[in-house]
């Protein structure tokens, strides 16, 4: 690079947007009252909408309370079983020494799978293909679909399926 000349700026910021939320304060606690110096019940924060399509359709608008609840319980039990499900434990194969052993399928990546089940079963093949996308993997609708239509009708497909699994893990209640 040639004197006098500075570096390009990298741009880090192509999956940054910053939007001001009001956020429930994980320091709440109920055993004393609210008041205004220390134990809010609602705190004001900042989140990146383009974290994911669920963080972005929320900013908008586009998703209530409950939806966002239930994307997020379905993110955590996607987690859970990590990410494409528990893999199979191969009792055939031989532990070599020195080798790491094959970690047993645990008793909380059992309960995700069988709540991930549950899901499938209640929202099809194409729905479960759809919040796995977006909710499970993160992924954008910009990043799946190319066309306007193509990204308002898996949005509107989303919000449906979101609202039944709401209501099956008992967020129905929640909406705003």
């Amino acid at each position: 690079m040639k004197k006098g000349k500075p570096m390009p700026a990298i741009e880090v910021r192509a999956h940054l947007e910053l939007r001001p939320v009001k956020l429930d304060n994980p320091g709440f606690s109920r055993d004393h009252a609210e008041d205004k110096l220390g134990n809010l019940r609602i705190i004001d924060g900042v989140v990146n909408i383009r974290e994911s399509g669920i963080a972005t359709l929320a900013a908008k608008g586009g998703l209530n309370m409950a939806q966002v609840a239930a994307a997020d319980r379905f993110r955590q039990l996607w987690e859970t079983m990590g990410g494409a499900g528990a893999g199979a434990i191969d009792y055939t194969r031989e532990h070599v020494d020195g080798g790491p052993a094959r970690e047993p399928i645990t008793e909380r990546q059992t309960v995700a799978g069988k709540e991930i089940n549950r899901a499938r079963i209640l929202i099809g093949k194409h729905g479960f293909e759809l919040v796995t996308m977006i909710a499970g993997q993160r992924l954008s609708l910009h990043e799946l679909y190319t066309t306007r239509r193509e990204r308002d009708t898996a949005a509107d497909m989303l919000r449906v399926y979101l609202t039944q699994l709401a209501g099956m893990w008992g967020f129905g209640g929640r909406v705003g």
